[in-house]
């Protein structure tokens, strides 16, 4: 689920663990709920490998600029030389 309010986009996951993500401009600070309840901020996903939040602000850094295959074929690249 995504929604936006006050310039904030927020987004909810819900697989292996619960995250929230919010960004306003290129800033993005994530937070994910594990399996006993704890929360807290995270800097790299615990769901997809490599994905670090540094990532995805370079990610929107690049959508001013640059379309979304563009990105998506950088995303993958970068994400695939990670592993």
């Amino acid at each position: 689920m995504t929604w936006e309010r006050n310039g904030y986009c927020m987004s909810t996951l819900a697989l292996k663990s619960i995250g929230w993500l919010m960004c306003r401009g290129q800033q993005v600070v994530a937070f994910s709920i594990d399996e006993e309840g704890r929360s807290g901020q995270i800097r790299a996903s615990g769901v997809l490998p490599g994905l670090e939040m540094a990532l995805v602000e370079e990610a929107l850094g690049r959508s001013q600029t640059e379309n979304d295959g563009t990105i998506a074929r950088w995303l993958m690249k970068t994400l695939n030389q990670s592993q």
